[in-house]
């Protein structure tokens, strides 16, 4: 039996815990022996959900990782008789280093390209992620094919899409409200018709209200709450998102549009190999809407789009992560 504990914070339903559940379910799959923990502070409705599906819950008090977060873990670690532990990549250096030596750990890492010291492996799902340069100190799990998605996009093992022969239902989904707002913003500048949903973490869904005041919400939009993520990604013809949503979007093989702020390696390389739309939200004009329309009436581009996003991902690399994982620290 192995004993594995996931820390991880999170405001909202967010890419890491969903992949931090993935990854438990496909542990539990291939040995239903294993003990699977989480030490977390989360939303109510995110705990509920670790609960329900048989894992325990425990909350350390707070977000931060300071000296007396160390001790939280380190106790529960202990308590848990924890040989694994899986960490978000907002820890820093001397919280790995003072568990290294008590448990072997595993760091999520979605593009900070930097090995703190104290992790013994590094998972980076994103596509780009062979392209960094990570060293050869620590056992490295890289790229779409150890992409771990969690258990509920199992229904949609079979799932083919069907472009349109022109977009009209699109989902705005992104890790920041100043994003959400300028994919509206950029919505409201088509002349072509359409109906969008604007999905917000359980936080942000309290401010709905007052981002339709904000912005102008007219009948087009809606604002639903983050639980009905995978249901709007199933059904949608266009997504704009923030990089971290990448991975979900190229298994449901969404023609998309990636807003970022500055810089993304992550985009600009999605764009470069013609599997999304890149726009910095500082460029949003009538030349980059002109894109957008241009893509909604192609329908053999966006087949081709779902084409080459069907080759990336299949669904099923959670498992060989887990398993990988299992034979690298079977020791």
């Amino acid at each position: 039996m192995i004993n594995i504990v996931f820390r991880i914070d999170t405001k909202c339903y967010s890419p890491e815990f969903r992949r931090c559940l993935g990854l438990a379910s496909a542990f539990i799959e291939i040995d239903p022996a294993c003990q699977i923990s989480f030490l977390s502070s989360c939303p109510k409705y995110c705990k509920d959900m670790i609960e329900n599906l048989g894992y325990f819950y425990s909350d350390p008090g707070g977000v931060s990782w300071q000296e007396w977060d160390i001790e939280a873990t380190e106790k529960f670690i202990k308590e848990k008789n924890a040989h694994l532990l899986f960490v978000g990549n907002r820890i820093n250096d001397r919280y790995l280093k003072a568990l290294k030596d008590k448990v072997k750990i595993v760091l999520f890492d979605d593009g900070t390209s930097k090995i703190p010291g104290g992790a013994q492996a590094l998972i980076n799902p994103q596509i780009n992620s062979h392209l960094i340069d990570y060293g050869t100190s620590i056992q490295l799990f890289l790229g779409t094919e150890v992409c771990p998605l969690p258990s509920s996009f199992d229904e949609y093992s079979d799932y083919s899409r069907d472009n349109p022969e022109r977009v009209r239902k699109i989902t705005i989904i992104t890790k920041d409200l100043r994003f959400s707002i300028a994919g509206v913003k950029l919505l409201k500048m088509l002349t072509y018709a359409f109906n969008a949903a604007v999905i917000l973490s359980e936080e942000d869904h309290l401010t709905g209200e007052s981002l339709a005041k904000e912005i102008g919400l007219d009948s087009r939009f809606v604002v639903l709450p983050a639980f009905d993520i995978i249901k709007r990604l199933a059904s949608s013809d266009l997504i704009i998102i923030s990089p971290d949503m990448l991975n979900e979007v190229l298994f449901f093989r969404l023609p998309n549009i990636i807003l970022t702020e500055s810089e993304s390696q992550l985009a600009s390389y999605a764009a470069k190999n013609g599997i999304s739309l890149h726009i910095p939200i500082h460029n949003i004009s009538k030349d980059t809407v002109k894109l957008v329309e241009k893509l909604m009436e192609d329908q053999e581009e966006r087949n081709r789009i779902s084409a080459r996003m069907a080759e990336l991902i299949d669904g099923l690399g959670r498992f060989r992560l887990a398993q990988e994982i299992l034979d690298y620290f079977k020791d």
